[in-house]
């Protein structure tokens, strides 16, 4: 496996290639996430200067290990970032509810305002997050960036729904609230211990499949162009 570190011109370079292979022929979500980022001028050029904030971090290290173990932090980042339009989303919240979530986390803004910003907020994140684990599998060749850090992501969308559920009462009936409270320093032990274990975990052999499936073809084969600055 490589040893020499990886510079940021490449992590640039192969975090855009994804990113417009995925927007020709990915799996239809990342695919929506992606045309999204390329099909606008100022969203292409928001997210990039972001992202490369990010790779700039991770190139900083001047050891293959290091800029792995800051990748990791940066993944865990972005997983972080996405999750309030997640919980949004999955759990299908209107009116009072979805209100009262809102303005939890953005009481300094207006609500028509922090939800635009909670999905420009996921769509970057989202288009970053798909980078990074491309960067870890392909480019660092470290497996660590495919299941277990897809599973960190599934412990983390657990921990926050309880959390929101609980602490912010958007659920109702007493016995679930019982239940949800009770089971959340479970969770958060949880997803603690795997992203110790994670941070820990020495390089391994990534799945072979792992381009495969953020490739699986949609049947358009048309060339995305990059937007104009």
């Amino acid at each position: 496996m490589a040893t020499v570190a990886v510079k940021f011109e490449r992590l640039m370079h192969e975090s855009e290639s994804i990113l417009q292979s995925v927007a020709r022929q990915g799996h239809p979500a990342l695919q929506v996430v992606a045309e999204r980022i390329l099909g606008d001028a100022k969203s292409w050029s928001t997210w990039e200067v972001e992202h490369a904030g990010l790779m700039r971090r991770v190139a900083s290290a001047s050891r293959l290990e290091q800029q792995i173990a800051k990748l990791k932090d940066v993944s865990f980042g972005l997983i972080h970032r996405r999750a309030l339009f997640e919980y949004l989303r999955d759990r299908s919240l209107r009116g009072e509810a979805r209100r009262q979530i809102i303005n939890h986390f953005h009481a300094s803004r207006s609500y028509s305002r922090a939800i635009i910003s909670e999905h420009n907020e996921y769509v970057r994140a989202s288009g970053s997050y798909l980078c990074s684990a491309h960067v870890g599998v392909i480019v660092m060749m470290d497996g660590v960036f495919d299941a277990p850090l897809a599973r960190y992501e599934e412990l983390y969308r657990d921990y926050f729904r309880v959390f929101c559920d609980t602490t912010l009462g958007t659920v109702t009936g007493d016995d679930t609230l019982g239940a949800q409270h009770a089971v959340l320093p479970l969770l958060k032990h949880q997803l603690a211990e795997h992203r110790k274990l994670m941070l820990a975990m020495p390089r391994t052999i990534p799945d072979l499949d792992y381009e495969l499936r953020l490739r699986r073809p949609t049947g358009d084969t048309v060339r995305m162009k990059r937007p104009p600055r």
